[in-house]
């Protein structure tokens, strides 16, 4: 790997480390604020916002997926093709959502509108991921959660607790997301990004069209399974917001942003795992040695990572937010099962370049049915909804474990070109 990519790789995972310490401080400030009544709404607020990409239908993975196919550096004008398609695909989802959301709940609209506004950052990002700028990927994360706090530090300071209400703090946080178009301004010219010239003078319709879907063409296999793990995470999240307490939805949206957090060593750590297995891949033509080396370090960050979990999830529980009294357990059951999934996360690259990623994106549809079937059935025969921090635990780890005795199996082969 060369030592320019070691760098790029390095500060990404410094910023994701940053990124996500501020994240947690802001989420564990609002739960201890708003309490478990409250917290629940704005954290599927925060999650459901960045959730709406995942209807992208593919085109971000066909966008990178052409880049590299080719020999030849992209073009501006197809990034400037790419630019306008997507950005009006955004934009449909938006409406699309919004429009749902006057019929099912008025979370869905207030979480349309928010993506509208962060919409010019989720459209940039693919081409300056390709550019080498991963950590513009961090940003509409960053913008969501820094202006919600602010909002409500705003209401609090003005004493206005009528206000406190996360209808108010959405709303108010409107206001403040338009001032990251400063920072949008300063990173386009950063970036050196000279195609918004040629959007101006506009392109045939037809030909936008036409590119756009063969983008989603060539990377809809890919985003299938993307699509069945963010569907399983979002089918508890919206049981859970709709028909049970908002209590339980608090104690689940803060346990697994603890999860999360925890897993962030290895989850970043599978960021260049995909190249070490890569390389071990073309020189050596088997990955048998690199699953071993791989299963051993995720486990080893796994261990430590869970236990301080646990303890982290107990102090919050008993000392800090005593409001939240399911916290120690759904952090308890999500946590096994993200770690597991995270470990199986660093070795299922094997699977990709074997060819065989089809038998683990049937594998997540199946769990992805039998979330949905679970979720019914607690709801139908009126079932402690902390049950489906159980269940869903239970899938992740269950996958995680096929995960890596299917990626063993893989491992094993001798490919021979």
């Amino acid at each position: 790997m060369s030592t320019i990519t070691e760098r790029i790789q390095k500060s990404y995972i410094f910023k994701r480390f940053a990124s996500a310490a501020l994240i947690l401080s802001v989420s564990l400030y609002l739960a201890r604020v708003q309490g478990e009544e409250k917290f629940g709404e704005v954290a599927f607020f925060l999650y459901f916002v960045k959730f709406m990409l995942t209807g992208q239908l593919g085109s971000v993975s066909g966008y990178i997926l052409e880049n590299y196919r080719n020999q030849e550096k992209t073009s501006v004008e197809d990034e400037c093709l790419f630019l306008i398609g997507y950005s009006a695909h955004l934009i449909m989802i938006a409406i699309c959502v919004f429009l749902i959301g006057l019929y099912i709940g008025k979370i869905y609209t207030l979480s349309a509108i928010a993506f509208t506004l962060t919409t010019p950052f989720f459209s940039l990002e693919p081409i300056l991921r390709v550019r080498k700028y991963f950590y513009v990927s961090l940003l509409p994360d960053l913008i969501l959660y820094v202006t919600i706090l602010a909002s409500l530090i705003i209401v609090k300071s003005f004493g206005h607790e009528a206000l406190l209400n996360p209808e108010s703090i959405i709303l108010n946080s409107y206001l403040l997301i338009p001032i990251s178009y400063i920072f949008l301004f300063s990173l386009v010219k950063e970036t050196g990004i000279p195609f918004l010239n040629l959007c101006r003078a506009g392109a045939s319709t037809k030909l936008i069209v036409k590119k756009y879907l063969n983008l989603i063409g060539a990377g809809f296999p890919a985003y299938l399974s993307t699509l069945a793990f963010s569907l399983l995470l979002f089918i508890d999240r919206f049981f859970l917001e709709r028909y049970h307490s908002a209590a339980v939805l608090s104690s689940y949206m803060l346990g697994f942003q603890l999860c999360v957090g925890a897993s962030l060593a290895i989850t970043s750590k599978n960021f260049v795992s995909v190249v070490e297995i890569g390389e071990a891949y073309q020189r050596e033509g088997s990955t048998k040695d690199i699953f071993w080396k791989q299963l051993r370090e995720s486990t080893l960050i796994a261990i430590p990572a869970f236990a301080g979990l646990l303890a982290i999830a107990w102090i919050m529980q008993n000392h800090l937010l005593e409001g939240y009294a399911t916290l120690f357990q759904s952090t308890c059951i999500l946590g096994l099962g993200m770690m597991i999934f995270s470990i199986s996360g660093s070795i299922s690259p094997i699977v990709f370049f074997m060819k065989r990623q089809r038998v683990l994106t049937s594998a997540m549809m199946c769990f992805l049915v039998i979330s949905l079937l679970g979720n019914t059935t607690v709801l139908y025969y009126q079932l402690s909804p902390n049950l489906l921090v159980f269940l869903t635990g239970l899938y992740l780890s269950v996958y995680g474990v096929f995960s890596i005795c299917f990626s063993w199996n893989c491992s094993r082969v001798k490919y021979s070109s």
